[in-house]
């Protein structure tokens, strides 16, 4: 099931204002560095997303949710994919 919303972002403000989410800090590992990101950092950059990704994320959320499952695992997910976006170094 996916979900086709006309405004992902304000799908999303909606979502993590109806979760109160509990703010965690999620340890990044990137080249033996650790990166710490809170979920509130997390949330604010899915905010600024495309909007073809947010719409991804949107889905996601919407099927762990509808699972039970666990936002914060997801988030910390993101997390380490934008630790390693910025701080992964190029090898040749």
């Amino acid at each position: 099931m996916t979900l086709q919303a006309t405004n992902p972002g304000k799908w999303l403000k909606t979502f993590f204002e109806e979760k109160d989410l509990e703010n965690q800090i999620y340890e990044a590992e990137v080249n033996g560095n650790i990166h710490l990101i809170d979920t509130e950092t997390v949330i604010g950059l899915i905010q600024k997303a495309q909007e073809h990704e947010k719409v991804t994320i949107m889905n996601t959320l919407s099927q762990i949710d509808f699972q039970g499952g666990d936002v914060h695992h997801f988030l910390k997910h993101l997390a380490f994919c934008y630790a390693r976006q910025c701080y992964a170094r190029w090898e040749n």
